[in-house]
């Protein structure tokens, strides 16, 4: 939303209207100030999410998460808490701190990309797909599995923040290892997957081909490798 507000000033600055412009730019920084004063978590160096209940006595009270044995809030830990890089959100030492935990080879750092939750977390698991039921449909049915595996599109994301702070190394070794990973997909299934296993083996789709944000892979060559 941030990188939005501020796509709207551009466009507002083309067709000449400079008002329109600094509202949109207003409403970025304000959403700037709120993530960093209300999403940052310093124990775990990143971001996270809320639930937005009214009424409660402070933003603590609203993490999304699950308690622990004793009682306390621990908030889920995803990719997502680290998306505020892309948009060059947390200050430089913030930023440094989540490299710091995106890096980890034992957490989110794979050897084919990004891992969607690391690898240390309780809810960390590489399935095909979750099977979760429907209360709609009135039955159980496959779901899409952002619970540890690789996806493009998260190494694209976090590949760009990694660039935009300066890490330009990390930033070409994300970029690499996505490139190699489409190609050994085509060459062993003749197919691209929607996403992967550490082993490389495609969790998704069963049969056909997905292309998708897949294109981003040869985009992140060019910029960044």
């Amino acid at each position: 939303m941030v990188l939005e507000y501020e796509a709207l000033a551009d466009l507002a600055r083309l067709v000449g209207r400079e008002g329109d412009a600094e509202g949109w730019l207003e409403s970025a920084a304000t959403l700037r100030r709120r993530i960093e004063e209300l999403l940052w978590n310093d124990e775990l160096g990143h971001y996270v999410a809320l639930r937005w209940s009214h009424g409660v006595a402070a933003p603590d009270a609203e993490i999304v998460g699950t308690r622990d044995v004793e009682g306390r809030v621990q908030p889920f830990v995803s990719w997502t808490g680290l998306l505020p890089l892309y948009a060059g959100i947390p200050s430089k030492e913030r930023a440094r701190r989540m490299v710091e935990v995106l890096r980890r080879p034992k957490g989110f750092w794979g050897p084919v990309g990004v891992r969607t939750c690391p690898a240390d977390d309780p809810y960390f698991q590489q399935s095909p797909r979750v099977l979760l039921y429907d209360f709609k449909k009135e039955r159980r049915g496959p779901v899409s599995n952002w619970s540890g595996p690789v996806w493009v599109l998260a190494s694209y994301y976090l590949a760009e923040g990694l660039a935009r702070y300066g890490f330009g190394a990390p930033a070409r070794e994300l970029a690499v290892k996505t490139a190699r990973l489409l190609a050994d997909d085509v060459e062993q299934t003749g197919v691209l997957h929607e996403c992967w296993n550490d082993a490389r083996a495609g969790l998704w789709p069963r049969s056909g081909t997905f292309v998708s944000w897949n294109v981003l892979g040869p985009w992140m060559l060019d910029r960044l490798a």
